[in-house]
């Protein structure tokens, strides 16, 4: 359900609180979607442009090179519109909000270098107008920014 996507995330253990600020650039189109504007039907997709968010979480280790990190936080997901046929705007910038739940699983393979994997749950909390009338043509679209999700990722800490 969740879209996919590379993403940046920067972060920092502060008295073993953690915090992450993240960017994603999803992937992943819509459906076809179908709108009658008057007497003019239109033909759009969507795709996610961008996803921005953060996380707070607190670090446990479990051993020396083992630290399991559960966090809460949120993500912002915009979209963009691609016109078919017809035009003008219909519902372009349609966005949503979701509530995101994981659990980073750290192992440091050195001082400075480790791998982690974070399976995650995202659920929608704000859809905006536009967001909710494409998610009802669209099964996909009504999956971005909610559902589980699972990341790995290499991570470098100073």
């Amino acid at each position: 359900g969740s879209t996919m996507g590379p993403e940046l995330s920067f972060g920092a253990y502060l008295g073993g609180f953690n915090i992450e600020l993240n960017a994603m650039l999803p992937m992943g189109t819509s459906d076809n979607v179908y709108w009658n504007k008057g007497s003019q039907q239109a033909v759009t997709t969507y795709k996610p442009s961008f996803a921005i968010g953060g996380r707070l979480g607190y670090g446990i280790m479990a051993g020396k090179s083992l630290r399991i990190t559960p966090q809460a936080g949120v993500r912002f997901m915009k979209t963009a519109e691609t016109m078919e046929s017809g035009s003008g705007e219909i519902a372009s910038g349609a966005n949503c909000s979701s509530l995101v739940v994981a659990v980073k699983v750290q192992y440091m393979l050195s001082k400075s270098f480790g791998i982690s994997v974070l399976p995650e749950y995202a659920a929608h909390i704000v859809k905006s107008e536009g967001f909710k009338a494409v998610s009802e043509s669209s099964s996909k679209m009504n999956g971005w920014g909610n559902g589980i999700g699972v990341k790995a990722a290499l991570n470098i800490e100073f």
